[in-house]
C-alpha cells in the first residue's frame, strides 16, 4: 500500500497527524505527549514507522507486537483519565508494517500526563505540534468535558439492597436526636429516583459500599519528607465514606502527640498537634470533592513530624492553581453534587463557603510559618496543616509551647460582662456545648447563663455558633478571631 496516499499526504505533520520514528522507550515523553494531546482537543492519529524526513521506514511484526504492549501499559501509568485510543497496522512492504495508533477525543477532559520527573502535565494539539495548555485553555478543557459527576448518576440498584446503618448513625449522631434520614429527603436532594434507584453517591455511604476508588491510605514518616526515610507505618482503608472517615481521624489520633500550653494566668492544658475540628474539615474536604472517576487512586494522608499533608485525586475546579489564591479567597464550587448535599443534611457542610474558614479560624492564634497550605497540580488538591506541638526553629517537638491568650476585644453592653474573657479563651481553640461553658465558668443558672452572658456575646459576634439555627440540637460556640486583637 503506498502509504502517503493513505493518509492523503500533504507533507507535514497537521492538528490531526503526527509522525514518529520509534516507539521510545527512554524517553516515552516524545510520543505519549501526542496521545494526551488528541485525545484532550480533537482527536488524532500517530504513526510510528515513520523517519524524520516523514518517509514511511516501519517496523517489523513483532515491533509491532511489542510496541502495543507498551504503548498500552504506559498510556495505563502514565495518562490520567483513561485515554481511548485503537490501532491499525498498514503493510507497506512484505514483513513491514506502519503502526496506526486512532486517539478519540476524551469526553472526560483534561487529560494529563505523568512526565518522568514526576509533574503531571495538560498538553494540546495547535497546527503540528503539541504543546503545554496554560490557564485559560485548562479552564476551557475542564468546562468542555461531557463527563456528568459521577456521583450523579444513578445505578440499577435499590435502596433497599443496601444497608445505610453507619449514615443513620452519623446523622442521629450531629442531630443528637434517634431520628432517621428519610426516603422523601433522599430523593429531595436527588440521591435517590423515583423508582428508589440509588446514585452512586449515595452508594459511597451504605455500610456494604464496594466501590474500588472510595479508600484511603495513610502513612508515617519519621522525618521531614518521604525521600531521606523509611516509613514507619502504612495502613489502607477502604469501605464506605463515614467508615473511612472515622478510620482517618482515628489514625491520625493515634499517630499525633500532644503537648502542654502555657497559660497566661498560670498552669498549663494540654495542645493537640492538630485542631480535632480542622482535621474534620480538611478530611471532608477530601472525601466531598475527590474525583471518583480516576481509577487506582485514593486519599492519601501523610503524618510527618511536623505537618500533616492530606492529598485528594482530581484536579483544582477554580481557574489558575490552588496556591495562586489565599485560603480566604476560595469559593465553594463543588464535584460531587449528591455526596456534599448528604454532608449537609448530616449537619457536616454549609451550604455555602469551602470549610476552610473553620481552619483557619482555628490556627489564627498561630505565626505565620504555622498557616495551613493548600497546592494543586492537574492530577490532585492538597491541605497541609502544621503540627502545633513541633517548634519550626529548634527543628524539635515541644514538649511545653507558649501561646499568649493576651488579646482585647470590645465588650457587649448589657447583661452580666464578669465571664467574657474566661469563655472566649475557653472557646478558642475548640467550639464548646453550652453546658460546658457553664461548667467552665462554674455556673448553674442557665436561663440567666444564656440571658445575661451567652446572648450578648452572640449579638455582639464575639460567639460563633457551628450550626445557623441558634437553638439546633448539639448547638456549640466557638470565638469569632476576627473580633479580637493579641496583644
Amino acid at each position: 500500500m503506498d502509504f502517503k496516499e493513505y493518509i492523503n499526504y500533504e507533507e507535514f505533520e497537521t492538528k490531526k497527524i503526527e509522525f514518529k520514528e520509534i516507539v521510545s522507550h527512554k524517553n516515552y515523553e516524545k510520543w505519549l505527549k501526542e496521545i494526551a494531546a488528541f485525545a484532550n482537543t480533537d482527536g488524532g492519529k500517530v504513526f510510528f514507522g515513520v523517519d524524520d524526513d516523514e518517509n514511511p521506514i516501519g517496523l517489523t511484526r513483532e515491533q509491532v507486537k511489542n510496541e502495543i504492549l507498551y504503548i498500552n501499559d504506559m498510556c495505563d501509568k502514565k495518562l490520567h483519565p483513561h485515554v481511548r485510543f485503537d490501532y491499525n497496522k498498514i503493510k507497506i512492504e512484505e514483513e513491514l508494517y506502519i503502526l496506526e495508533v486512532i486517539v478519540f477525543r476524551n469526553d472526560n477532559t483534561p487529560v494529563w500526563m505523568t512526565r518522568s520527573d514526576e509533574q503531571d502535565v495538560i498538553y494540546i494539539r495547535r497546527e503540528g505540534q503539541s504543546v503545554i495548555a496554560h490557564g485559560e485553555q485548562v479552564e476551557e478543557l475542564v468546562l468542555s468535558s461531557k463527563r456528568k459527576p459521577f456521583d450523579t448518576q444513578f445505578t440499577n440498584r435499590n435502596y433497599f439492597e443496601f444497608s445505610f446503618d453507619g449514615l443513620q448513625e452519623l446523622y442521629q449522631e450531629r442531630h443528637n436526636n434517634q431520628l432517621f434520614i428519610t426516603l422523601k429527603q433522599l430523593e429531595s436532594i436527588d440521591a435517590i429516583d423515583s423508582n428508589q434507584n440509588v446514585s452512586n453517591g449515595l452508594m459511597l455511604f451504605a455500610d456494604n459500599c464496594d466501590y474500588e476508588n472510595c479508600n484511603i491510605a495513610c502513612r508515617v514518616w519519621p522525618g521531614l519528607n518521604k525521600g531521606s526515610s523509611t516509613m514507619l507505618d502504612k495502613k489502607e482503608y477502604k469501605g464506605s465514606i463515614p467508615q473511612i472517615l472515622d478510620y482517618a481521624k482515628k489514625y491520625i489520633k493515634l499517630y499525633t502527640k500532644t503537648g502542654l500550653v502555657k497559660q497566661d494566668a498560670g498552669g498549663n492544658k494540654p495542645l493537640l498537634a492538630y485542631p480535632e475540628r480542622a482535621i474534620e474539615e480538611a478530611l471532608i474536604n477530601a472525601v466531598a470533592h475527590r474525583d471518583y472517576n480516576i481509577d487506582g487512586t485514593q486519599i492519601d494522608i501523610d503524618i510527618f513530624i511536623d505537618r500533616i499533608r492530606i492529598a485528594s485525586p482530581g484536579s483544582f475546579l477554580l481557574p489558575g492553581r490552588a496556591q495562586d489564591y489565599s485560603m480566604e479567597e476560595i469559593p465553594s464550587k463543588r464535584r460531587n453534587t449528591i455526596i456534599c448535599e448528604i454532608f449537609k443534611l448530616c449537619n457536616m457542610m454549609e451550604s455555602s463557603g469551602s470549610g476552610f474558614e473553620k481552619i483557619i479560624s482555628d490556627y489564627k492564634m498561630y505565626p505565620k510559618d504555622y498557616q495551613p497550605k493548600i497546592y494543586s497540580d492537574p492530577a490532585q488538591f492538597v491541605i497541609t496543616l502544621c503540627d502545633l506541638t513541633y517548634d519550626k526553629k529548634e527543628s524539635s517537638v515541644l514538649i511545653q509551647k507558649e501561646i499568649k491568650n493576651d488579646f482585647t476585644f470590645s465588650s457587649p453592653r448589657g447583661g452580666n460582662r464578669e465571664y467574657d474573657r474566661k469563655i472566649l479563651e475557653f472557646c478558642m481553640n475548640e467550639p464548646k456545648s453550652r453546658q460546658e461553658i457553664q461548667n467552665h465558668i462554674d455556673l448553674s443558672n442557665r436561663s440567666h447563663f444564656v440571658e445575661s452572658i451567652l446572648n450578648p456575646l452572640l449579638n455582639s459576634e464575639l460567639l460563633l455558633t457551628t450550626k445557623d439555627s441558634p437553638n439546633a440540637p448539639n448547638q456549640k460556640y466557638y470565638t469569632n478571631k476576627e473580633k479580637i486583637k493579641y496583644n
